[in-house]
């Protein structure tokens, strides 16, 4: 290695002149490591869009994959980043394939050297964001919580499997989305178990700042959610210290802050058992804490069963009086039937004879082997249904259609009722994704071995095939996503609407059948809509509209929204639509940070809650803008270099004059 330092005193110039040179030879050395071999033309296939978010070691942008034309995440390392960091976040990703768990796809180097990696694109917001929104709402319930919970240590069970440790676990590495699938992200700081912080931290005797960011350098980890043997950089880390994260996270989801200094529960709906669990997972001493993830997820099943968690350290006479509740009724005809039957047995005892005894024993070990046998079959065949729903469900998660997750999920469910022909919820799914094959015939067949709850289904394919409508008329798939939409089953409408969307190119049958899965998941018979072919702008403000994203491929130029959208998700699924005008009037967003469209010309804010405009600013083309009557401030609009236009409030005339440049156009709108 190069020494930096000089060995002599040398004038200020030349000192400088020689760092830049041993600078440079680092920088030629570090260029012919091995990874950097593989320099591709990353810029010409991944072409960036927009900033997703950014973390300690990196910025990630939403980009375009030329190669896979595909949407996917770009990961770029801060200047002042670690490259081996970088890349062991990347690579240790890159072993966790499992659907809980961010998936990398390619990493290396550009060809302006710098460092990157690609990750599957997630959709949805942060569980604290979630959480957040939950909170006011006050929609957080205790099973939703743990549910989520549960996934993460499941993701996180798995990755310890690998012999990989988080080390940062709290709600903002977490991504949840529409349909309440769960990922756990974020892996900058993981390492393999066993190993060993680099250097001691001189923070380890204070006490934490309450933070939700991590912290680089010295100390690895968020203050809040850092298990204490993390603050010691010479104590090697394991299991514990991701499940002292685990009950952090815990304890942040119920309470609304994390575990420092104050560990009480001051909320009496929190029952006795779960603050056991939270209180055990965060102990102080590694020791106390439950030595694996999956102890953790056995407690809290014994919990969801009624049954005496490990944390409580309950006696006899609590495990049995839980066991008493569980099973009242039981006991109750249980003792009954004892007393007859003990009743019975010492009248009959003495004439056993003691010749087949030995017969019993046999029979009784093969019926035990058999029963064994059994239950590993009926278990692997539930572990192929887990595997293929979620599959099944991810194709639909992320807005889109996925024909490889379809495969996948055919192939484990087909798995699963080979293995148990009575698994009704497998038979059930397959037949959905029969139906989304437009296999019908077969689909019918899995309906009819799925149970009571999948009639209805077989009921309408069955209808729809005796109407003859199962060609490829596009008023045929409406139908038939009209027909299924009661059932409430909006995983598998979405399925045929998303797969009907990316079907097709012609653009006529796109427009029309947009249109019509547009009324059938806004609940409307029909869409009442203009379209001016000249300006290629679509009119939807006459419509009752709750959700827009069938519209998420259409290739328009304007689009009207007045009155019908709400809180601002909606406007992610408007990414891919080349729109220069969007009029979202009188609706309810409150914040454009969701509207990835930087190509508009002409938006219309008027008498929406918005309450944050920075995002105009990202619009270099933005040329018209009314702002009339929103709360939001107007600052951003001075940054905006090509504004020709601004309609505008009577009380919001005077500090736009002193904001704008003289030639904007300045239109005030009588209140």
């Amino acid at each position: 290695m190069t020494n930096l330092a000089p060995q002599t005193e040398l004038p200020e110039d030349d000192f400088l002149l020689q760092a830049f040179d041993e600078a440079k030879c680092i920088n030629e050395s570090l260029i012919d490591l091995p990874l950097a071999e593989k320099v591709r033309d990353v810029k010409k296939r991944y072409q960036i869009k927009s900033l997703l978010g950014e973390g300690a070691l990196k910025k990630v942008y939403l980009a375009y994959d030329e190669l896979l034309d595909r949407e996917v995440a770009l990961a770029r390392m801060k200047a002042e980043g670690h490259i081996d960091d970088f890349f062991n976040e990347a690579r240790l990703s890159s072993r966790l394939e499992h659907p809980y768990i961010s998936a990398v796809h390619d990493m290396g180097y550009d060809e302006e050297g710098e460092a990157f990696f690609v990750m599957k694109l997630n959709e949805g917001r942060d569980l604290y964001e979630d959480l957040k929104l939950r909170r006011e709402n006050k929609t957080v319930e205790l099973s939703w919580i743990l549910n989520v919970f549960s996934k993460v240590c499941e993701a996180l069970a798995f990755a310890h499997g690998k012999g990989v440790l988080h080390l940062d676990i709290k709600p903002s590495n977490i991504r949840i989305d529409d349909f309440g699938e769960v990922l756990l992200c974020d892996w900058g700081i993981s390492r393999m178990i066993g190993s060993k912080n680099e250097h001691e931290s001189p923070l380890a005797h204070i006490v934490p700042i309450v933070s939700r960011a991590t912290l680089l350098g010295e100390v690895r980890g968020t203050p809040g959610f850092m298990a204490p043997e993390q603050m010691n950089n010479k104590q090697i880390c394991d299991e514990r210290t991701d499940i002292y994260g685990l009950g952090a996270l815990l304890f942040d989801m119920l309470m609304g802050r994390p575990p420092i200094e104050n560990t009480s529960f001051d909320d009496e709906k929190i029952s006795k058992e779960i603050q056991a669990i939270c209180l055990k997972a965060i102990s102080a001493k590694p020791e106390l804490r439950y030595t694996s993830v999956a102890h953790l997820l056995e407690d809290l099943q014994n919990y969801n069963n009624g049954l005496v968690t490990q944390a409580e350290n309950a006696g006899s006479w609590q495990v049995l009086g839980k066991w008493l509740i569980r099973h009242r009724n039981t006991v109750s005809i249980v003792v009954i039937n004892l007393v007859l039957i003990l009743s019975l047995m010492s009248l009959y005892i003495h004439n056993i004879k003691q010749s087949n005894v030995q017969l019993e024993l046999t029979l009784d070990e093969l019926e035990q082997e058999r029963q064994i046998k059994d239950k590993t079959r009926l278990d692997q065949a539930d572990r192929f249904y887990k595997q293929g729903f979620n599959a099944y469900a991810n194709s639909v998660s992320q807005f889109d259609y996925d024909e490889d997750d379809i495969s996948l999920a055919i192939n484990m469910l087909t798995h699963s009722v080979e293995l148990n022909p009575n698994h009704l919820a497998s038979w059930g799914v397959l037949g959905n994704l029969r139906v989304l094959r437009k296999q019908y015939s077969e689909a019918l067949g899995c309906y009819k071995k799925s149970g009571q709850d999948y009639d209805s289904y077989y009921n309408i394919l069955s209808a729809y095939i005796q109407a003859d409508k199962s060609d490829d008329k596009i008023e045929n798939e409406l139908e038939l996503i009209r027909q299924i939409d009661p059932l409430n089953d909006k995983r598998f409408r979405n399925h045929l609407i998303f797969k009907g969307i990316h079907g097709r190119t012609n653009r006529a049958e796109l427009f029309q059948f947009s249109l019509g899965a547009l009324a059938i998941v806004n609940n409307l018979d029909e869409i009442i809509y203009e379209y001016d072919e000249h300006t290629k702008t679509l009119d939807l403000s006459k419509n009752n509209l709750r959700t827009v994203y069938p519209l998420k491929t259409l290739r328009i130029e304007g689009l009207n929204l007045k009155g019908h959208l709400g809180k601002g998700y909606e406007l992610y699924n408007l990414r891919n639509i080349p729109l220069r005008f969007l009029d979202l009037s009188y609706s309810e967003v409150a914040y454009l940070d969701r509207l990835l469209n930087v190509e508009i010309e002409e938006l219309n804010l008027e008498g929406t809650p918005m309450k944050n405009l920075n995002k105009v600013q990202e619009m270099p083309k933005l040329s018209k803008i009314n702002v009339y009557g929103i709360p939001a401030k107007l600052t951003a609009l001075k940054n905006c270099k090509n504004l020709e236009e601004v309609i505008c409030s009577k009380s919001q005339e005077t500090e736009l004059r002193q904001l704008l440049k003289p030639e904007v156009k300045l239109l005030v709108k009588p209140e």
